[in-house]
Formats: structure tokens, sequence, C-alpha cells
């Protein structure tokens, strides 16, 4: 926590000092946005996991589905921005991909013993059964912290209109405490706003979102199923998740509040 304020200062400090690109807009501005998250890729995948039915193992992905809870809170400080996000995706159909040839046991660190099993590739997608020991919350969650710089394609005093680019820290949790991954974020898109009147503006923003983090399926797992799927060593190594969203929000002049904080 420590080091998070004082990284959070340290931006502050840099940020303040950098030259803006305004003209009639405010130099430092509050915005909240809210919309839909619309995912393009699976976080999980290549997992091993029991079915109840037969105990036999499967190698799987899961795939997420889009949600309207999606919440970023923004600081634009001389078009310099430093989010704050919060986002939950569904969890949508689960897809086997590989099934073993003999029954599986599960250890009690929730580890699949599958030694000497041999894993046959299915032509169709197995309709999976039981899976609730697989993931407890009934959706991922994802955080990010990110700072980024507009690059303004448009402006006057009542529209404008920027590209946003950034990077910062992104924490997902599927479902308990241990089970959260810590990682990366970029992100870059396009955004609008339109002056209401002096001190406040609407925005529009939609962006596309790259995560990557350690493996959510397991380093160890990821490894020992990469001769099975072809997975490279980087995929062993990390989770992706690419996500397009699309958001609608409020902008808040705040000059005065910040020329005196800074």
């Amino acid at each position: 926590m420590r080091d998070l304020i004082f990284f959070i200062a340290s931006l502050a400090i840099l940020v303040s000092s950098l030259p803006s690109q305004a003209q009639d807009r405010s130099k430092f501005a509050v915005e909240f946005n809210i919309g839909p998250n619309i995912p393009l890729t699976n976080y999980i995948q290549d997992r091993t996991i029991l079915i109840l039915d037969d105990n036999f193992p499967r190698i799987v992905d899961v795939s997420n589905k889009a949600t309207l809870l999606n919440g970023t809170l923004t600081l634009d400080i001389r078009d310099v921005e430093l989010s704050f996000s919060f986002r939950q995706f569904a969890w949508g159909q689960f897809l086997a991909s590989y099934k073993g040839n003999d029954i599986a046991r599960q250890s009690t660190n929730g580890n699949i013993d599958d030694a000497n099993i041999v894993y046959e590739p299915l032509n169709n997608s197995e309709p999976p059964g039981d899976f609730n020991d697989l993931i407890i919350s009934d959706s991922l969650e994802l955080y990010t912290l990110t700072i980024g710089k507009r690059i303004y394609l448009l402006e006057n005093k009542h529209f404008s209109s920027y590209v946003p680019i950034a990077t910062g820290l992104a924490v997902t949790s599927t479902s308990q405490a241990e089970d959260s991954k810590t990682g990366i974020s970029f992100v870059g898109g396009i955004a609008s706003d339109v002056s209401l009147n002096d001190s406040i503006a609407l925005t529009v923003d939609g962006r596309l979102h790259c995560i990557l983090t350690e493996n959510a399926s397991g380093v160890s797992q990821s490894v020992r199923n990469a001769n099975i799927t072809n997975t490279s060593i980087f995929g062993t190594l990390v989770s992706s998740l690419v996500f397009a969203s699309v958001s609608v929000g409020i902008r808040f002049d705040a000059d005065e509040i910040f020329a005196t904080l800074l």
C-alpha cells in the first residue's frame, strides 16, 4: 500500500509538470463512465478438471460473456489520465477439447493427479457436467489502475475528440482471494466529450483492452498440458484477456480544486 501511494504521488508530480494541449477545456477534470464489456477471447484456457459423472479428466476452455457492469473513475490532469476501473464478466460455456482415457483423482491442494493418463482430442466440444469445483464465483472480476496520454484529434469550446493510450496494473479474481492474479493492462481507443456548460460535459468512450496475468489455470498444470494442446512456452506462463468496452459518462471541471492541491 505504501508503494502504491508513493507511485500515485510521483505520477501526480510528474503530470503536473507536463505541458497541456488544452485550449478552452479544463486542465484538470474528473470523469465517471459506465457501460458494457465485450470479451473477444477466453481468459481461462487449457484447464484440467474432473467431471463428477465419470471422474475422467478433461482439458477445457471457459468462455466469458458480456456484462453491463463496468465502472471507471478517471482523473484528467493536463491531458494525462489516471484511471481506476472495476469490470465484471459472466462465465459462458465450458468447452472441453481433450478427454482422458482413465479415472483421475483430485489431491487436497486442488491439483489433478492425471499421471500416465492419455488424452484424446474431442471432435465436437463436449457439454460439461458439474463444474462447481472449478469456479466458485459467478463471474470474473477485473480491477485496473492505468496511466495514459490523450492525443487530441479535434477540439473546440463545445466538442473534443481524442485517442487515449494507457498502460498499468491489472488484477483478476475468479473466486477466492488466493485465486487473484496480477498482471499488466494495455489500452487504446477513441473518445469524445460534448460540453453542457462551462464545468460539465458528457463523454462517449470506446476502447480495446489487453490484459496479461500469471496463468489463471496454474503454470504447473499448463506446462503439463503444453504437449497435448500445442501451447507455446509463453502461453504456459500467462493468461490473456482481450475485450472491448463502450461507455458513456460525465466529466466535471476541477481546475480550482487541483490548482490548490498541485
